[in-house]
Parts: C-alpha cells; sequence; structure tokens
C-alpha cells in the first residue's frame, strides 16, 4: 500500500509540475519590417534611397517598424531612436502620442523612447533641420524581448551646398 501511495504521490507532483512549468510557451518575436525614409518636401514624398542633405534645409524622416509575434497576440514592445543632437527634432508617431525625448547634453544624443504593439504597423515621424555637415549616425535599438540582431543603425551625410 505504501508503495502505491507513493507511486501515486509522485505521479502526481510530475503532473503538477508540468501543469505549472511545462506549459507556458515563450514568445518569439520577429521585426519582419524596418527602414528609413526621407522626404526634403515636406513630407509630400518619401524615399529610401536618399542619403545626402543639405545642412540648414528641413528633412522629415519617416521610420517604419513592424513586430511579429509568433501567437499573434498583441504585445508592447519598447524600443528607442538615438540620433545626435541636431537643431529642432519633432517626434510623433501613429495614433497622435507625442515621444518626450531624452537629451543627453554631455555625450550630444537624444534619445526618443517608444512603444510599439505587436502585429501592427508602426509610423514614427520626425522633422530635423541639420546644423553642420558630416554624417548623422541614427540607431534603432529594442528592449531585450527582440533579439539583437534586429538593432539597426541608419547612416546619412550632411552637406554644406554652395550657392
Amino acid at each position: 500500500m505504501k508503495k502505491a501511495l507513493s507511486v501515486l504521490m509522485t505521479g502526481v507532483m510530475v503532473l503538477g509540475l508540468l501543469s505549472v512549468g511545462g506549459c507556458k510557451k515563450e514568445v518569439e518575436y520577429k521585426v519582419t519590417e524596418e527602414e528609413f525614409y526621407f522626404s526634403t518636401d515636406n513630407g509630400a514624398n518619401y524615399g529610401n534611397r536618399r542619403i545626402e542633405f543639405p545642412v540648414g534645409e528641413s528633412v522629415y524622416m519617416q521610420v517604419k517598424v513592424f513586430i511579429a509575434s509568433d501567437d499573434e497576440e498583441e504585445h508592447t514592445i519598447e524600443g528607442e531612436l538615438s540620433i545626435p543632437n541636431i537643431q529642432s527634432v519633432d517626434a510623433y508617431y501613429l495614433k497622435g502620442q507625442k515621444i518626450t525625448p531624452k537629451v543627453d547634453e554631455v555625450n550630444g544624443v537624444t534619445t526618443y523612447p517608444f512603444e510599439i504593439t505587436t502585429n501592427e504597423e508602426w509610423l514614427f515621424f520626425f522633422e530635423f533641420v541639420p546644423n553642420s555637415a558630416g554624417n548623422l549616425d541614427m540607431e534603432l535599438t529594442f528592449d531585450d524581448t527582440i533579439p539583437a540582431r534586429y538593432d539597426m543603425t541608419n547612416t546619412i551625410k550632411m552637406v554644406e551646398v554652395e550657392d
């Protein structure tokens, strides 16, 4: 009787552990689209081929991101876009919510934190005015739920235009 009771208790414990720890599958995420698009005509037309922009003229940037989850449920992913300090930058994204920038004066970088809902296309819009010639490296990163291979750096050139 003791042996049967011991086997029964062991079986119940194993089933309990399987039901608690074994059923929850970890969600996998995949960035299926992330692209930078630029416009110099007040946002009327965007393209992703142009990489040179004149100093002192407004540049409009659209960042498009789509993150898929394998369970097709909605999840919230946090991320940030870091841009070296340039003149005026105003950041908005779909649904009209304002992104509040974090300015690091010491390192000369402004970071725009955002949240993305999975399985839904998100667009981020920026307007900026380059204030000096050189390269501008913009870095798009996501929280730890997204593999680092999906982090992205986009480089554009700011050039002086001769009159």
